[in-house]
């Protein structure tokens, strides 16, 4: 299998060179740790006080991150590579004070192509924890389009951006174990 760099599909009003400038801004995140969800001041927080990878977590990530890719394969998507580094391991007190996510204890980020875990609940979980990184990147890898249109003219004009259609749902029960549902 060979892995390309992500396809991010662009869809509304913009103009192509606005779409690619997007589409660059994506793949570049890919290769820093995509924390632009966060003020500059939560970034330097969560920086200095995520917790170390260890060669257990690596191994997990990296494993689940093959078999994603995989799949993507399978249904002829072309599969690329998530940096572990885009991969949070938080500590529970930062991660409730950032808000990452009400109710979750991992999310997903694809507009800024990161993903955060609450370490309180799977740091040293083994396979759980690899299965929930494999149901997180379920979501970052699966179908995402998002929306561009340019406003404005000269250096007041403005891209916004916002995710138009994610085409994977990713589901987790109640208890220990993680459900993939597919949705087209």
């Amino acid at each position: 299998m060979r892995e390309q760099e992500p396809q991010f599909r662009i869809v509304g009003g913009a103009s192509e060179t606005a779409q690619s400038a997007v589409r660059r801004e994506l793949r570049n995140l890919l290769r820093e740790k995509g924390l632009g969800f966060l003020t500059p001041e939560q970034q330097r927080t969560l920086k200095a006080l995520e917790y170390p990878k260890s060669p257990e977590e690596l191994a997990l990530i990296d494993l689940a991150d093959r078999r994603v890719s995989d799949l993507m394969a399978s249904v002829d998507i072309s599969p690329y590579r998530f940096p572990a580094e885009n991969i949070h391991i938080v500590p529970p007190e930062l991660y409730k004070e950032l808000d990452l996510d009400g109710d979750s204890n991992a999310i997903t980020f694809p507009r800024f192509q990161t993903i955060a875990f609450n370490a309180g609940l799977y740091r040293g979980e083994g396979l759980y924890f690899g299965s929930v990184v494999f149901h997180e990147l379920m979501h970052m890898k699966g179908h995402l389009a998002l929306e561009v249109q340019e406003k404005g003219r000269g250096k007041k004009k403005s891209r916004p951006v916002t995710t138009f259609r994610s085409g994977l749902v990713a589901g987790g029960e109640q208890k220990r174990r993680t459900t993939i549902i597919w949705s087209v």
